[in-house]
């Protein structure tokens, strides 16, 4: 596989970064959280799935349109506002994905 000028034996890893869908194991490259400075990076070959968001320009986002995103993400991934998919937990509070039972312990 060659890419970036460079040639490797084998395809990324999830959360490996990456410039198309086809750097990775599952076929997914898609902005690792919602964030203006966030990278593409493969997402989990386990689950590969991913969002579409568009009019993110609240967040800093330099232009409207559709982009990307990995679900399945950890807590502390930034994921905007009120998008709950993204996370793993399914619970996104205050941009952050946090624990499924964050109201719990609040």
């Amino acid at each position: 596989v060659c890419g970036r000028g460079a040639c490797r034996s084998s395809k990324l890893a999830a959360n490996e970064v990456c410039s198309s869908d086809d750097d990775c194991v599952g076929g997914i490259c898609a902005y690792g959280s919602v964030d203006p400075d966030a990278l593409k990076v493969c997402c989990s070959s386990e689950n590969p799935s991913f969002i579409n968001l568009w009019q993110l320009e609240y967040l800093g986002w330099p232009y409207s349109g559709v982009h990307s995103f990995c679900t399945d993400r950890p807590d502390g991934t930034q994921c905007g506002w009120k998008n709950d998919e993204i996370c793993s937990s399914k619970s996104c509070v205050r941009q952050k994905c946090v624990a499924s039972d964050f109201f719990n312990r609040v």
